[in-house]
């Protein structure tokens, strides 16, 4: 007989949300692996969640493992709106980085980067998507 996993779970109150591509959304402006794991209620004595930054901070990319014991169960990502370099901040720089990959007709180097870009949700990145991160990164400020 095979023992289930303890499950992490999103706290009651907690401002994340968990689709079924395991990103977790809804954060922004994270500062610290702490507001990371405050979304969570971990059941279990051998349960634990190892969260690993981006070289940019707790932005887009930021990956979520939950373990039993040594035995990785699940890994999540955390996706920021808006957020195209990691570092959780909507700014000239996610700009930038949108505007160049519209002008070169390219893609993002991962999914998960295209989850946080492409704002209206529809598989292309384009001068719409662009618009709202410009409003988002003019708001920030």
């Amino acid at each position: 007989i095979k023992k289930a996993k303890m499950p992490i779970v999103l706290k009651a109150d907690a401002i994340a949300t968990i689709d079924d591509r395991a990103y977790i959304r809804g954060l922004s402006d994270i500062w610290s692996e702490d507001e990371i794991l405050a979304q969570f209620d971990v059941y279990g004595k051998n349960t634990s969640i190892v969260v690993t930054p981006t070289v940019n901070g707790y932005g887009t990319g930021t990956l979520v493992q939950h373990f039993d014991g040594e035995e990785l169960v699940k890994e999540y990502v955390v996706i920021v709106d808006a957020d195209a370099n990691g570092d959780a901040f909507v700014d000239a720089i996610d700009v930038t980085i949108v505007a160049n990959l519209i002008n070169e007709f390219a893609d993002p180097e991962t999914e998960y980067i295209m989850a946080a870009i492409d704002l209206e949700a529809d598989g292309w990145l384009d001068a719409i998507d662009l618009t709202i991160i410009i409003n988002m990164a003019n708001m920030a400020f």
